[in-house]
């Protein structure tokens, strides 16, 4: 093996990947996550012949030990996929994806949880940005609100909430039609004040554009930048955006807790087994595989006293 027919596989799988209609998050982690590898073979190896089992070995032991489980493990299942697929293909001899094994979940980890006056001071932080803002900025700001409230309020994943259009929302039936990991759709419902929010929202959408702005009225949260070929504002908004805007809020709401969009999923999740929501419904609206994942990742939230309640309903009839 070496650097150039790496780069020209990788070009191929990725091809492949959007060929079988995988989503476009999906294409950008294993984009991402074989680029690290292949610059990890151009320092390391440069443009001379390579041993690619040694190589891939090497890189993984590699990769920042700081990094959570799941993006080591992310990450080691893109190898394990492009190795398959080299296999397949013939540029290697034989698959060693079965020796690269995954890391072991710590699910004991308690995840961070808002306190109900924390996550009213995480909306006052942004009903504060709102009334300090002025001009064009409004946008942004009542924007960032409602970021806030989406992911609060309903447990989507950042690129979930990046890529969610208006003709996704219905108003009529309350829900939220939501693309997934797969490209896999689920139904969300539609609380009745994020209905309002987005109500609001797009009017103010509307009274920028009678002012002569250029918005992006496809997405609910477009992108600023102008797409080079249309020179429109088509895009989406990048989801690392968003991870931003809620560190803002969070710092700005005195908040010492680590709260990342992906914690506030994990918020809205606890809030709804606390509240006594089936895991299978939870599950449904989480957009996870099976109610087993759900159960496995908040199991603990079940608290001492709910499952004695459920223990105490069971009657054998003896």
């Amino acid at each position: 093996m070496n650097l150039a027919i790496l780069e020209s596989t990788a070009e191929k799988f990725i091809k492949m990947l959007a060929s079988e209609k995988k989503s476009k998050h999906t294409i950008t982690n294993y984009s991402s996550s074989l680029g690290s590898f292949i610059k990890h073979v151009r320092i390391h190896k440069g443009s001379s012949d390579f041993n690619f089992k040694e190589t891939v070995f090497e890189y993984i032991d590699s990769v920042n030990p700081g990094y959570s489980t799941n993006t080591i493990n992310t990450r080691r299942n893109i190898i394990k996929s492009f190795v398959n697929y080299l296999s397949d293909r013939g540029y290697i001899e034989e698959s060693f994806s079965r020796n690269i094994k995954l890391l072991r979940r710590d699910n004991s980890k308690t995840k961070e949880v808002l306190e109900p006056f924390e996550i009213e001071g995480l909306l006052e932080a942004a009903n504060c940005d709102i009334s300090e803002a002025a001009g064009y900025n409004i946008y942004h700001k009542v924007r960032n609100r409602l970021l806030l409230v989406m992911l609060i309020f309903t447990g989507m994943r950042r690129s979930e909430l990046a890529c969610l259009r208006w003709s996704d929302v219905n108003t009529r039936t309350n829900e939220i039609t939501v693309t997934g990991k797969g490209n896999k759709t689920r139904v969300v419902p539609l609380r009745k004040e994020i209905r309002y929010e987005l109500m609001d929202f797009r009017e103010l959408i509307s009274e920028f554009e009678g002012r002569g702005y250029s918005m992006n009225t496809s997405y609910i949260f477009g992108s600023e930048h102008r797409n080079k070929r249309t020179k429109e504002k088509d895009g989406h908004i990048n989801p690392k955006t968003i991870e931003i805007i809620i560190a803002s809020l969070v710092k700005k709401a005195g908040i010492s807790k680590k709260i990342t969009p992906h914690n506030l999923r994990h918020n809205f999740a606890s809030y709804a087994v606390k509240s006594g929501m089936s895991i299978p419904t939870l599950s449904g609206i989480l957009g996870h595989a099976s109610p087993d994942i759900t159960m496995k990742i908040y199991a603990h939230e079940i608290s001492k006293e709910e499952r004695e309640k459920q223990m105490s309903k069971l009657d054998f009839g003896i």
